[in-house]
C-alpha cells in the first residue's frame, strides 16, 4: 500500500508482500503517521517491525475485533507457497529418478513436520524453500533441453528466491554451479546428451555456458528489482549490508535440552534427522 520496505529491512519483502496481497481486500487500518513508523527503519534490525505490528493488531480497536480475519488471510498465501513446494519436489524427483520416487518425495514432503509447520507461518523460510527447488528444477530441464522458455523460467523462480529471504542469493550461486559441472559431465543426471570427452569442445561450451549465465543472472535480478518497485531497490542491498554486519556470537540457542552461545558443530549432524 505505500511502497516503502522499510519496516523489516531484515528480510526481502516478497513472501511478505504475498502475505500482506489478501489484506488489500480486508483493508485494515494502517496508520503511518504513528512513531513506530517513522523509526521502523533506524531501529529495524534491532525491532523488526514487532512494536508497530503490535500496535498495528491490539490497539487499534477496529484491526484487534478484526485480528482473526486478518492473520487468517495474511497466512494463506503461505499455504499456497507450500502446495507449489510439493509439485515442485514432485516434478523434479520425476525428472530424475521416475514415478516411484517422485510419489515417494511428494508423499514425505507432504507430511514432513518441518513443512506443515512453516506452512502455517507468515515466515520467508518456505517461501526461500519453494523458489529454490523450482529453481533447482527448471535449470535441470534447462539442461536436458535448452530452451529459452526453461532459462526464463529458472531465472524467475531463482529471483523470487533471492527476494524472499538474502539466503536465497545461494540459489544463484549453486544452480550456477551445477550448470559449470555439467560443461564437464556429459552424460550425467544434468544433462541428456551422450559421453563425450571433457576437452571435447570444451571453450565453445565454456563460452556459452558464460552467455548463458548472464541471461539466467540478469533475469533473477530483474525480478528482484521489480519486486522492490525499482525505485527502493537500493533497500535490497543496504537490508544484505546490515544483516551480514549483525553476526554477533553472543546469541543464544537452544540444541538438545541446553542453551549455548557461538558454534556447537554437532549440531549440523544433528538438526537434519
Amino acid at each position: 500500500k505505500t511502497g516503502d520496505f522499510r519496516i523489516n529491512p531484515e528480510h526481502p519483502p516478497l513472501a511478505k508482500m504475498a502475505a500482506g496481497l489478501p489484506l488489500i481486500f480486508v483493508d485494515p487500518v494502517f496508520n503511518t503517521t504513528e512513531p513506530g513508523w517513522k523509526e521502523a527503519w533506524e531501529q529495524a534490525l534491532q525491532d523488526q517491525g514487532f512494536r508497530f505490528a503490535f500496535r498495528f493488531l491490539t490497539e487499534i480497536p477496529e484491526n484487534l475485533q478484526n485480528h482473526r480475519t486478518i492473520l487468517f488471510w495474511a497466512r494463506m498465501p503461505i499455504v499456497l507457497f507450500g502446495m507449489l513446494l510439493c509439485l515442485w519436489v514432485y516434478l523434479l524427483a520425476r525428472l530424475l529418478y521416475g514415478g516411484r520416487a517422485a510419489w515417494i518425495s511428494l508423499t514425505l514432503c507432504t507430511f514432513s513436520p518441518i513443512v506443515i509447520a512453516h506452512s502455517r507461518l507468515v515466515t520467508t523460510d518456505l517461501a526461500v524453500t519453494t523458489f529454490w527447488v523450482g529453481a533447482t528444477y527448471h535449470v535441470i530441464r534447462y539442461l536436458r533441453r535448452p530452451g529459452r522458455a526453461q532459462l526464463t523460467l529458472a531465472g524467475v523462480a531463482t529471483g523470487l528466491a533471492m527476494a524472499s529471504k538474502f539466503s536465497g542469493v545461494f540459489a544463484l550461486l549453486v544452480t550456477g554451479f551445477v550448470c559449470l559441472l555439467s560443461v564437464f559431465m556429459r552424460g550425467g543426471p544434468w544433462s541428456a546428451t551422450g559421453r563425450q570427452p571433457v576437452t571435447s569442445d570444451l571453450g565453445p561450451r565454456l563460452l556459452r555456458w558464460s552467455g548463458q549465465m548472464t541471461i539466467y543472472t540478469g533475469i533473477a535480478l530483474a525480478v528482484v528489482f521489480l519486486t522492490y518497485f525499482g525505485h527502493e531497490i537500493g533497500r535490497y542491498f543496504e537490508g544484505f549490508d546490515r544483516v551480514w554486519g549483525n553476526h554477533d556470537p553472543r546469541y543464544r540457542a537452544f540444541f538438545l535440552g541446553g542453551h549455548y552461545s557461538g558454534i556447537i558443530w554437532s549440531y549440523y549432524v544433528v538438526a537434519p534427522a
